[in-house]
């Protein structure tokens, strides 16, 4: 190269330099670069035009002399580095194109730099082209990133090196970007396959796993370890501990994942766990689990105010099979017990072998009420009696055997459960020594009153086909006092005992299923005396109401029973009015709905029972082919002095008005209550106030009474009264 034809103008004198050259001389003097111009003439001679005095920091010789002797610069490329460099700048001259490349330079100070060249063209007028651009040192970044190469390469060794499985998945697609040896050669599949997959193709579908939200591209560090179900190629699932690190791979969110196999660690706790809690015969609860349960359900039943009872279970005569066929034996009868047991309970009751042929089973949540709950314990302990009294069938053996149990009620705040499973002891023993194959409670006056409870069962079934049943008439009256019907209402007349309330024997007959044919005989009955009424002036316009059970109408041939009924007795379907309870509506809606529908298209019209005191809902109200609603005597009690009621059964009023129902209040007894409800908008009425429920003689002579006159104007007179009270005063 021969030297510049015109002066290098960052060393031009200063009366030849503008501002802006000076702030640029005064950048390019602190920094470890140089500009350079490289003037390319049109026949191909290269002029070194312009050398910054940066040079001098990169390469350790100044300005003046590059520019006085070119072939230095060159001179001082790393000679493997040389001929590469100038085959690119051949490249780039030729192609006229921008170019940057990297090379090593050795300065006479004997040290490497490395130097990053940068360089573009601008064609001249005369056919020249003048090639401008930079010589920066970046001898610090290079080695910067070598010793991140460096590092990436200890790193991989040591990630492929761990015994460990380990990945790195992108967190946005779980796309498997790498993966160790330990990882291939523990889920079977190659490196290929594995990158090929997501985490999701690994992830064993069927468990309930929660692996710190892997897929979410915010998570980072899981603090603690995940546990997750792995199916590996062969098909069998492992269960992993999974620890990671969220990290950016290549600019992509992804997570660095280790997952330590845990399949055997865990099988061996289950075990120890096993041993500690389950009995290693029958695998039932033992005796330390069974009093940690017992603690929970202790505590359950106060909060939610349930009552449960701990069942304790000897099998009778069972030392008779050890002393007689051995211990062998004796285990496969204790083995055959567990499981009639475990099939006798609930799934959220418990059955533990406490030791010997001893068995406890927990019962929860029985009732509320501590007479209902006892009898559920009792009946679940008749099961169980029953279930262990079955002959033992085995090989070799056949056993007969009975089984006594003691029963203890729990569901009090201060029971504890020492008491409790002394108390159920205490009763078994009870059982033992009434002569075996018995059940006894603890609590005497409960034993009692299960007994009585059976005793009246016994006689409920005969009650029907005695005829010891009745029914009694409660008359239904307008505003204008006229009675338009009546609600009939069972009655039991015990031949001994004489007569036995509603409330002590309807619910017992729910639960024994007995509601069924005796809730088909009132339906019976009722449809008999409709169609009888019609051959009188005075009865042949009034409609009955009948009472319907949950457990009658969920009889699947419920309509064809109230077809039946109508159509064997010549009634008018209009007639006849059915009485349902909210709670039988919320068991299956669709279902109701249909009966419902197809007895509406026969006539029969319906009534919502004791509406307020369950848990219906508006939305259901609509879709329900309802022709009335019907207060409940609860809420009819106190709307004269109880703000709160009152407000209830105005807001039924203004409900059954809005959906186009009518409105009936029950348990009518005072003037006062009348007037409210006229005042109201509630223009039918049923209690005390217009007559008690009485015999069906009695009920129709209240129609036609001997003194007519007498009648209308007593029955008038209360309607006054009523109506005067309802008229707000001036």
């Amino acid at each position: 190269m021969t030297p510049p034809p015109r002066p290098n103008r960052l060393v031009d004198p200063p009366q030849h330099r503008t501002r802006a050259d000076d702030r640029l001389l005064a950048v390019a003097r602190g920094m470890p670069a140089f500009l350079f111009e490289v003037l390319l003439t049109s026949d191909g001679r290269g002029i070194l035009s312009h050398v910054g005095e940066g040079i001098n920091r990169v390469l350790a010789i100044d300005a003046s002399e590059a520019i006085a002797d070119p072939e230095r610069i060159l001179a001082m490329v790393h000679p493997d580095d040389l001929s590469r460099l100038r085959i690119a700048m051949g490249r780039a001259v030729r192609a006229g194109t921008p170019w940057e490349y990297e090379f090593r330079a050795c300065p006479d100070d004997g040290a490497t730099t490395w130097i990053s060249l940068s360089a573009h063209p601008a064609l001249q007028s005369d056919g020249s082209v003048l090639w401008q651009g930079w010589l920066v040192d970046i001898t610090e970044r290079k080695q910067v990133q070598l010793e991140l190469l460096e590092s990436d390469q200890r790193h991989r060794q040591l990630f492929d090196a761990n015994p460990i499985p380990m990945w790195v998945h992108d967190r946005l697609t779980l796309q498997f970007l790498m993966v160790n040896d330990a990882a291939i050669a523990h889920y079977g599949w190659t490196r290929e396959e594995f990158l090929a997959m997501t985490l999701v193709d690994v992830r064993h579908h069927g468990a309930d796993d929660a692996e710190g939200g892997e897929g979410s591209p915010r998570s980072g560090e899981l603090a603690r370890p995940a546990t997750a179900h792995h199916r590996i190629k062969s098909g069998r699932v492992i269960e992993v501990e999974l620890t990671g690190q969220a990290l950016t791979w290549a600019g992509r969110p992804a997570r660095l994942v280790m997952a330590t196999d845990v399949t055997a660690q865990r099988r061996a706790e289950a075990e120890i766990q096993r041993l500690a809690f389950y009995d290693t015969l029958t695998h039932l609860p033992n005796r330390r689990l069974l009093i940690d349960r017992l603690r929970q359900s202790l505590s359950a039943s106060v909060r939610s105010g349930m009552h449960g009872a701990v069942l304790f279970v000897d099998i009778d005569d069972f030392k008779r099979v050890n002393d007689t066929r051995g211990h062998e034996m004796g285990d496969e009868v204790l083995v055959e017990a567990a499981a009639r047991l475990k099939s006798c309970v609930r799934t959220e009751d418990s059955v533990a072998r406490v030791g010997g042929d001893e068995f406890v089973v927990v019962l929860e949540r029985l009732d509320s009420d501590p007479r209902q709950a006892a009898a559920r314990a009792d009946e679940a302990a008749q099961r169980v009696m029953n279930a262990l009294s079955r002959p033992f069938d085995m090989p070799g053996l056949r056993f007969h055997s009975s089984a006594s149990v003691g029963v203890a009620m729990f569901g009090r705040a201060d029971d504890r459960i020492e008491d409790t499973m002394m108390h159920a002891d205490s009763a078994m023993y009870r059982a033992k020594a009434a002569g075996r194959g018995t059940i006894r409670f603890y609590d005497p006056a409960m034993q009692v009153a299960l007994q009585a409870r059976a005793a009246l069962e016994t006689d409920l079934r005969r009650a029907l086909s005695e005829g010891q049943m009745r029914l009694a008439y409660q008359a239904q009256v307008d505003a204008s006092g006229r009675t338009f019907g009546a609600e009939v209402l069972l009655r039991w007349q015990h031949p001994e005992r004489g007569p036995i309330p509603p409330m002590d024997f309807i619910p017992l007959a729910e639960e024994t299923g007995l509601i069924v044919p005796i809730g088909q005989w009132v339906l019976e009955t009722a449809c008999t005396q409709l169609a009888g009424w019609t051959r009188k002036a005075a009865t042949r316009e009034l409609r009955l109401s009948v009472n319907v059970s949950a457990r009658q109408f969920r009889q699947p041939d419920f309509v064809n029973r109230v077809e039946r009924a109508l159509s064997d007795s010549g009634a008018d379907p209009a007639r006849l009015r059915l009485e349902l309870t909210e709670s039988l509506l919320l068991d299956n809606i669709n279902d109701c709905i249909a009966k419902m529908q197809s007895l509406k298209s026969m006539g029969v019209s319906f009534a919502l029972d004791d509406f307020g005191t369950g848990y219906s809902s508006l939305s259901y109200l609509r879709r329900l082919p309802l022709d009335e609603l019907k207060i409940d005597r609860s809420f009819i009690r106190d709307i004269t002095v109880d703000q709160s009621d009152a407000v209830i059964v105005q807001t039924i009023i203004g409900m059954a008005n809005n959906l186009g129902l009518m409105v009936i209040a029950e348990g009518v007894e005072t003037t006062d209550q009348v007037a409210f409800l006229s005042r109201n908008g509630c223009t039918e009425y049923q209690g005390w106030l217009f007559g008690r429920p009485v015999p069906l003689p009695d009920f129709e002579r209240s129609l036609v009474p001997a003194d007519a006159t007498a009648q209308d104007d007593r029955t008038a007179a209360l309607l006054a009264t009523a109506a005067t009270a309802a008229t707000p005063t001036r």
